[in-house]
């Protein structure tokens, strides 16, 4: 299945799995508690969501226009990987070529 931002059914913005994940909170700079506890919760995404290298490709010439390390599912990063035709997400700026494709770096 195709998933394209913005597309009739799909979602308005690119809300997948690769997408900025973002905790914001505040607390009094003298208690550590809350400190300790946000470290401990990043570790455990950490975990689960390990840093992974993924390429945004011109889809017709083939050519890596970007590379960025993004937490990411391993569950995703293998599905994507066990087939050529496999994305993150493919998207094309309104009338501007080339379309380009999202996916983790190959193994």
């Amino acid at each position: 299945m195709l998933i394209q931002a913005g597309v009739k059914g799909m979602p308005q913005a690119e809300e997948l799995a690769y997408d900025t994940f973002r905790l914001r909170t505040e607390f009094a700079t003298e208690d550590t508690t809350p400190r300790d506890e946000l470290e401990r919760l990043g570790g455990h995404l950490m975990h689960f969501l390990p840093m992974t290298c993924v390429q945004k490709v011109d889809l017709r010439s083939g050519d890596v226009l970007l590379e960025q390390n993004v937490p990411l599912d391993p569950v995703v990063v293998e599905w994507c990987r066990a087939d050529d035709k496999r994305w993150l997400s493919i998207s094309r700026e309104q009338g501007a070529e080339p379309c380009t494709g999202v996916r983790p770096e190959p193994a």
